[in-house]
């Protein structure tokens, strides 16, 4: 007799004489995006994804849900980000500010690319409108399931378009260096060219100070028109402007000398900051190595910049460009064992992580070694012709 055929007795534990089972209870679509939030809060990527790619199949109209998961693919360079935030442009044209902004920094071409981010910035200017417009009638502008979680909208939406303006304003910048450097190997010019479009300077410099203006305790306006003054040829005006920047995040450590004055000013009159002055968030990493780039080229001392990164290299020191970089500040700064000792260090790193040996930081590498040892080579020479004159 087939399994079909059987028939369970008056004694049978059979799950048939259980009788009829209740339905397993179907997790929807807002339990996934309730999953994939709390991974992220744990840093859990895999899983918020898996969570929020299941949400979508379960409700592939949901506009809200697609920018999720788009911008969240986005966010971890997923191979599959591109084809998600199409996706999601597609559904949603006319909302989701997010979406356009990373398209901006994905898409290659530079014309594209600020049309997207024209896009996004026109979507945020119009949500922002929206959440002041709320607020000012008393409707509420917070999101978060209670009290404790709220989130000022209007003050998350101020500090995107801030940025959304400093990220616009940056692929202005890179738009402009760019054309100038085609025209300059068309002519076939040998000198490096400096100098860019004045009108792009100053709708640089308007969005820069728009930006300022929303955020004022936000070092990204000033750093960004360091890069737009160093690529115009005015590098005075750009240290001056990348300090004004720094002086928003950065901390110099003092040496032991500055340490003892201060602590002596400080028992006199007290500490200049209150113990329980809570410390501003760093800049992220990228931006900071942004900064110590922009320091190399414009500053003639390398104090800050090794600070920089020596600071960098203490919340992660497996990263083999940190210390590449570090190597870069100590040869600029004449100390060429201590550079020696870092681009070593980066060198040893990167075969750890099987870095491909084509890619060009292992060239880059290879000839900053090279420039140190030769460095050194001058300075043994020239302390030995001193040593036979005296």
């Amino acid at each position: 007799m087939t399994k079909a055929g059987k028939k369970s007795g008056a004694g049978s534990k059979g799950k048939a004489a259980a009788g009829p089972r209740a339905p397993a209870q179907q997790v929807s679509a807002a339990d996934l995006y309730m999953q994939a939030q709390i991974a992220l809060q744990y840093d859990d990527i895999d899983g918020a994804k898996k969570a929020l790619k299941l949400a979508v199949k379960l409700e592939p109209a949901n506009a809200a849900l697609l920018d999720a998961y788009a911008c969240l693919l986005a966010e971890v360079e997923d191979p599959g980000a591109l084809t998600a935030l199409q996706q999601a442009v597609e559904a949603s044209p006319q909302s989701g500010h997010e979406k356009y902004m990373y398209l901006a920094q994905l898409e290659e071409d530079c014309d594209k690319a600020l049309s997207y981010s024209n896009l996004g910035l026109g979507l945020l200017h119009q949500r922002l409108h929206a959440a002041k417009t709320a607020a000012a009638s008393g409707a509420t502008t917070s999101t978060g399931p209670d009290d404790d979680d709220e989130v000022d909208e209007v003050a998350v939406l101020t500090q995107a378009l801030s940025s959304a303006l400093c990220t616009h304003a940056e692929m202005l910048v890179q738009k402009a260096a760019a054309e100038r450097d085609f025209a300059a190997g068309a002519s076939q010019q040998e000198e490096p060219v400096r100098g860019l479009d004045p009108s792009v300077i100053q709708q640089v410099e308007a969005m820069c100070a728009q930006s300022k203006e929303l955020t004022a305790r936000s070092p990204e306006p000033g750093q960004l028109l360091a890069s737009l003054y160093s690529q115009a040829g005015r590098q005075e005006e750009a240290l001056a402007a990348l300090r004004a920047s720094m002086e928003l995040w950065f901390r110099h450590t003092p040496d032991s000398d500055e340490e003892q004055d201060q602590e002596g000013e400080a028992g006199e009159g007290g500490s200049a900051m209150e113990e329980d002055e809570e410390e501003e968030e760093l800049p992220s990493q990228e931006f900071r190595v942004e900064c110590v780039k922009l320091l190399l080229e414009l500053d003639e001392t390398t104090h800050a910049a090794t600070e920089v990164l020596e600071s960098l290299i203490e919340e992660d020191d497996s990263n083999p460009h940190f210390w590449h970089l570090l190597g870069l500040a100590f040869y600029s700064g004449h100390h060429y064992e201590e550079a020696l000792e870092a681009v070593g260090k980066s060198g040893t790193l990167m075969q750890q992580l099987r870095i491909p040996r084509n890619d060009d930081i292992w060239a880059e590498m290879e000839d900053l070694s090279s420039a140190i040892r030769e460095a050194m080579g001058v300075r043994a020479a020239e302390a030995g012709a001193a040593g036979q004159k005296s």
